[in-house]
């Protein structure tokens, strides 16, 4: 027999009883004293209509629940690592994989201290139930990683998040091999020595954060735009049968060009959506770029280009010439 209980109108009225009320419930579970009402469970939102029709035939006992399962695809002890854990967007993304369910979180910094513009996803973090391990880490440098392989030992990595980067704009002609290697450093040398120091779980998600400089260029920017190239390069490198014959690298490696992020990141420390925005080129709220990241986590597609963009408006004021590889958007930018 089944008893219902208002618990959400109680809980408003006495908020610090039913808090210990529920505390003492999920010990009981814990231990074994308690168990969960008969449910049967259909496993993913695109079951919801298989699951209407079942209740309504009124043949279940207990609840019909529809989950909503974690994309993350690894185990509770398995720890994602994020590179540029500490930067804005590397917090806001830590937020995201706790809320999928991720227990434990290793981010990575150089200088150990979370970007300034993310104080509530900060505090967030901090008051929740994961466990953070903050390790002072220059992934650009191999004796750096090396020492972070030492200091995880006995730890159960699970994927990769590079975020890691550094911008040293210049034009063309003032490029050197210093502002190369400042903009390389963190995102591709780190991202080799990440993959080859560092135990990661194959079968986990690996995203390499890549920008649109790589897809449409970007004014001052040449460093930046062919690093993130290279991370385009590898994603299926990485996801594609080792050589000798034996297993993938890495099963769910995505790289993902991303636009600019309308409330943190770099083009909003660099005052660009302006700019952007005059050139037809949106930016992406933070709730936009964690529902494209959720979708990214269960795609197949190897290579990702995330950016809102009015067609017409951005080929008319960036191309004296549409691209051949931008051809197919004129009719889309007709439209508009």
């Amino acid at each position: 027999m089944y008893e219902k209980i208002a618990a959400d109108t109680m809980m408003e009225k006495e908020p610090w009883r039913y808090n210990a009320y529920l505390k003492r419930l999920l010990q009981r579970v814990d231990d074994g004293g308690l168990s969960p009402i008969n449910m049967h469970i259909f496993d993913g939102m695109e079951k919801g209509v298989a699951a209407l029709q079942f209740l309504q035939r009124a043949n279940n006992i207990g609840k019909v629940v529809i989950s909503s399962p974690s994309r993350l695809l690894c185990t509770a002890e398995q720890m994602p690592v994020l590179s540029g854990g500490l930067g804005a967007l590397g917090v806001v993304t830590a937020q995201f994989l706790v809320e999928e369910g991720a227990k434990a979180l290793c981010l990575l910094s150089r200088n150990g201290q979370p970007a300034k513009d993310v104080g509530p996803q900060w505090s967030w973090l901090q008051k929740s139930a994961v466990q953070l391990r903050i390790e002072k880490c220059d992934a650009g440098k191999k004796e750096s990683v090396t020492a972070l392989r030492d200091a995880l030992a006995g730890s159960t990595l699970g994927g990769l998040l590079h975020l890691a980067g550094v911008l040293a704009d210049g034009v063309l002609p003032s490029l050197n091999r210093e502002s190369l290697d400042r903009s390389y450093g963190p995102k591709v040398h780190g991202l080799f020595n990440l993959c080859r120091i560092l135990d990661f779980h194959r079968a986990a998600p690996h995203l390499l954060f890549s920008s649109t400089s790589a897809l449409f260029g970007s004014p001052g920017q040449a460093n930046y735009s062919a690093s993130n190239s290279v991370l385009d390069a590898l994603a299926p490198f990485l996801s594609s049968q080792d050589p000798d014959g034996g297993d993938f690298l890495w099963r769910n490696a995505r790289s993902v060009q991303w636009g600019p992020w309308a409330e943190v990141g770099m083009a909003v420390q660099a005052n660009t959506l302006g700019r952007a925005k005059s050139m037809g080129v949106g930016a992406l709220t933070n709730a936009q770029g964690l529902a494209i990241m959720s979708s990214i986590l269960s795609s197949s597609n190897l290579l990702v280009g995330a950016v809102p963009v009015r067609w017409g408006k951005y080929l008319k004021s960036a191309y004296p010439q549409v691209p051949s590889f931008l051809k197919d958007f004129e009719a889309e930018a007709k439209k508009e």
